[in-house]
């Protein structure tokens, strides 16, 4: 077995039927949605959760959200994996979010989170609930979107202080997250072992 078809059989295996699913990519001129700030959809790899966050750090009280969930992938292994109390996706696409939400009807019953929820909606009109613990973005956008984006989660933060984990894959906008003068890097990692080297950071807020 080459090293693609390996990689696949294991995921598959570890991810359930949601791996097939969500792994078809899309453009933003594919869904009708093309605009500047805006990335295509690419599925984050199915380790990347479990490589950034130990299942240790989260609590039941804690609530996930990420934006640009597109078909699902990292809502399904955040709502399996860790016991969040709720675990939120938000996307722009009702066509992406349809799949997303399918997949999480078949396998709610094996899910550990009680609460998971898929919104369909632009990231800037999103309202931040004032609960979120941990929020995680594989560079769905960038520029003013993203700005607007970290506007909105700052302004939570001002109205109900609490510690908040930002997981930021391929961090373009990197600087625009610690100009809001609120996030520390915990964590700066790259992996070079895979054809498409992965970065991330991990953010604290202060």
């Amino acid at each position: 077995m080459d090293t693609t078809a390996l990689r696949k059989a294991v995921a598959q295996r570890v991810f359930a039927s949601g791996h097939d699913e969500t792994s078809v990519r899309a453009t933003m001129r594919d869904l009708g949605l093309e605009h500047p700030d805006r990335q295509p959809y690419i599925p984050s790899a199915w380790w990347v959760l479990r490589w950034l966050l130990p299942q240790s750090s989260v609590s039941s009280s804690d609530v996930f959200v990420e934006f640009g969930c597109g078909k699902g992938r990292i809502v399904l292994d955040a709502a399996h994996r860790y016991r969040f109390r709720t675990v939120v996706g938000v996307d722009l696409s009702s066509e992406l979010t349809a799949v997303a939400r399918e997949l999480v009807d078949q396998q709610g019953h094996k899910l550990r989170c009680p609460d998971v929820r898929l919104v369909t909606q632009d990231a800037t009109e999103f309202a931040i609930p004032d609960d979120m613990t941990h929020a995680y973005m594989f560079n769905p956008f960038n520029g003013s979107t993203f700005a607007r984006v970290c506007d909105n989660i700052v302004e939570s933060l001002d109205h109900a202080p609490r510690a908040l984990r930002l997981i930021y894959v391929n961090p373009v906008e990197h600087e625009t997250v610690m100009a809001t003068g609120q996030f520390r890097v915990v964590r700066h990692v790259r992996t070079t072992r895979l054809v498409t080297p992965v970065e991330a950071a991990i953010y604290d807020t202060r």
